[in-house]
């Protein structure tokens, strides 16, 4: 059974994980493969044009970004990552970014 904040699409290849949440605050980081759609999905969810997010033969997110939007004055963060399965990539840096970016707030 997968983790309670793990949501993964049928495919497999995006992959949305609740760091935190309560009435104060709802963090959410975006995993998943090269061109996966995880800038697009972060797009989405704070509905504007937020992260860089296009069709390229590049990976278009290098490093982590945050971003954050209120929506009924609860501040929803959404970190966006590069590729995880990127050579580059180490997956636990990624989550210690994540986490450390929640140390920040």
């Amino acid at each position: 059974m997968p983790h309670p904040g793990l949501q993964d699409s049928e495919d497999g290849k995006l992959i949305i994980f609740i760091i935190y949440k309560n009435y104060l605050l709802f963090w959410i980081m975006l995993f998943g493969k090269s061109g996966a759609g995880k800038s697009l999905s972060g797009n989405t969810i704070l509905c504007r044009q937020a992260f860089e997010s296009g069709m390229k033969l590049t990976r278009v997110t290098q490093h982590c970004e945050k971003k954050v939007v209120i929506v009924e004055n609860v501040p929803v963060t959404v970190i966006d990552t590069p590729g995880i399965f990127a050579k580059d990539v180490n997956v636990t840096h990624l989550t210690a970014t994540g986490s450390s970016y929640k140390s920040l707030d």
